[in-house]
């Protein structure tokens, strides 16, 4: 279940956190813990999996640690148009995978993105991230599953300013302000 937002669509979260998940996959990154749709007995919603965790990993630990990691958080942020990026979000898993949770303010189509991964704004985006970026824009272009499931999750939109960023960072592959 879930509680209604103002700035969002009622009965749409559990969608963008699955849609989140989704693009995580499709990127190749893996940094949502994988996520599937249930009912449940507050309604429709998302599950993730548990992530058994050394320690709630805490903002100055991971950016100690590993600052790729970091940057591909802070770009798929920019991507998704992450509102609710906030430092409690990292969890390190027993095996030292970083994973960020939360994902449900996701995906509007006005600039939204409020984050804790502010350290990179103005730098530029490795190519590698860019790299992976054009693929996961061609992906949107050439795989007919893909595209018909984030239709399914978000509005038409939506889906068109996802594409509007995508093509943004390929043109102008710096961190965002």
């Amino acid at each position: 279940g879930e509680t209604p937002l103002y700035d969002f669509p009622d009965g749409t979260l559990y969608k963008r956190e699955y849609a989140a998940f989704l693009m995580s996959q499709a990127l190749e990154w893996y940094l949502v813990p994988p996520t599937v749709i249930r009912s449940g007995p507050f309604g429709i919603g998302t599950m993730q999996w548990f992530v058994d965790t050394r320690n709630r990993a805490n903002y100055d630990s991971v950016i100690s640690k590993d600052l790729s990691r970091l940057k591909q958080v802070a770009l798929f942020d920019y991507l998704v148009n992450n509102a609710d990026r906030k430092a409690g979000h990292f969890l390190e898993g027993q095996d030292g995978h970083l994973w960020v949770v939360d994902h449900g303010l996701t995906f509007n189509t006005v600039p939204k993105l409020r984050t804790v991964l502010w350290d990179f704004s103005g730098q530029s985006i490795p190519e590698k991230l860019i790299s992976d970026v054009k693929s996961l824009q061609q992906k949107l272009r050439q795989e007919k599953l893909l595209r018909e499931i984030l239709h399914q999750l978000l509005e038409v939109p939506e889906v068109e300013a996802l594409e509007q960023r995508l093509k943004k960072i390929i043109e102008n592959p710096v961190f965002n302000h």
